[in-house]
């Protein structure tokens, strides 16, 4: 009597991924205020840097105090709804490549997104009156 082989193992599966924690949400981690460009002329056309978060995404990759957001990836943040048209959408564990103008200079910034708890709160309203001149 001939006993067949075993039959081979199952396929070792890798563990599924933690399931999101429902106490975070996706955070970038700055205020910003909105001037006007008198280069142009476009009313809150400017976002200016008003506040980074310490250990926030912006803070992690160097975002800083007055820096002028200028890009998320290509898509130009010319405006306050332009701004919040991409940062509703951010998903924890995302990268951002972001464009900012600082002291004349033109620089990218990579921003890796992370969840804060969602007791803190998601957005401040900055009243600004002021203009200003794009080359900073």
């Amino acid at each position: 009597v001939t006993i067949p082989p075993p039959p081979p193992p199952e396929p070792v599966r890798p563990p599924s991924p933690p399931p999101p924690d429902p106490n975070l949400r996706p955070w970038f981690g700055v205020s910003l205020k909105w001037l006007d460009d008198l280069d142009t002329g476009k009313k809150d056309a400017v976002g200016v840097v008003h506040e980074v978060v310490p250990d926030s995404p912006a803070a992690q990759a160097g975002i800083q105090v007055d820096d002028q957001m200028e890009y998320w990836e290509d898509f130009r943040l010319d405006s306050k709804k332009a701004w919040e048209s991409k940062v509703k959408f951010i998903q924890i564990g995302d990268e951002v490549d972001i464009g900012i103008h600082r002291n004349h200079k033109d620089i990218r910034k990579r921003v890796l997104i992370t969840g804060t708890l969602k007791a803190r709160s998601g957005s401040r309203i900055i009243r600004s009156e002021g203009a200003i001149h794009t080359d900073n």
